[in-house]
């Protein structure tokens, strides 16, 4: 399933275990060549979850991982579509 993917995703990139819930943001993530023609199409699902166990560290698609406030992921490179997921959500105002 989606949620067992995305369990296991954030086992392997994090070193984290987490319950994962409902969905909460869905988004399109699409790359382009220089020509203007697709190189990479992306479609990302975002849950909610719950932290179970296991002490953050980053892995291939990452060199660090951690817990952040909201006030603190202004001071860091965060993409646009993370900051309108976690608007949406009220995590962010």
């Amino acid at each position: 399933t989606l949620q067992e993917c995305a369990a296991r995703e954030v086992l392997e990139e994090t070193g984290i275990t987490i319950a994962v819930g409902e969905c909460v943001y869905v988004f399109d993530l699409i790359e382009r060549d220089e020509a203007g023609g697709i190189h990479f199409h992306f479609v990302v699902v975002d849950f909610a979850a719950l932290y179970v166990e296991g002490e953050a560290k980053g892995a291939d698609d990452a060199d660090e991982a951690g817990w952040f406030s909201p006030d603190e992921l202004v001071h860091l490179p965060v993409s646009q579509n993370t900051q309108k997921a976690l608007y949406s959500l009220g995590f962010l105002t």
